[in-house]
């Protein structure tokens, strides 16, 4: 179960459930360090605000508790962000040639469809990458998206050439 929705009024039982469990668990997380937090979130994002504002009433419902457990009077910052909102998580992605063809067109038993673009010849409708059978594919698999390029440009370099000198 996720947290699909982006609407609280649209979530069914078993979404209402997993964010309330959500604030169950900072709650614990904020008795558990004895902290009396300053709670922030994404405004733009419904499922933080909705998280938020719980979170903030269970704190208000549980406050003499809270207050007798903290262990300052000084608040602590608690953020809560959303991750369709995270900046750094596309950049975790694998940069080698595999992963990025994979990624992009996706490779199921060394094949790539590729039977969804228009304009291609019926041999080019389904590719296989095998590191056995093509000798360019397997030099570059597991190269970083950088040292690929460099790759390539040799190659078409190589073809130039070769082009040239049959003319």
């Amino acid at each position: 179960m996720s947290l699909s929705l982006l609407d609280p009024k649209e979530w069914t039982v078993q979404d209402a459930g997993l964010a309330n469990r959500l604030v169950d668990g900072l709650f614990g997380v904020i008795m558990a360090t004895r902290s009396n937090p300053l709670i922030r979130f994404e405004g733009n994002s419904r499922i933080s605000r909705y998280i938020a504002e719980n979170l903030q009433s269970k704190i208000e419902q549980e406050y003499e508790f809270v207050q007798r457990t903290s262990r300052s009077s000084e608040p602590t910052l608690l953020l809560i962000l959303d991750r369709k909102e995270d900046p750094v998580t596309p950049l975790l992605n694998q940069w080698t040639y595999q992963a990025m063809v994979h990624e992009l067109l996706e490779i199921k038993n060394n094949r790539v469809d590729l039977k969804h673009l228009e304009n291609l010849e019926p041999e080019m409708r389904e590719v296989v990458l095998s590191s056995d059978d093509d000798k360019f594919f397997r030099k570059v698999m597991h190269s970083n998206f950088g040292d690929l390029a460099q790759e390539i440009e040799q190659l078409v370099r190589s073809f130039m050439q070769t082009k040239h000198s049959q003319a």
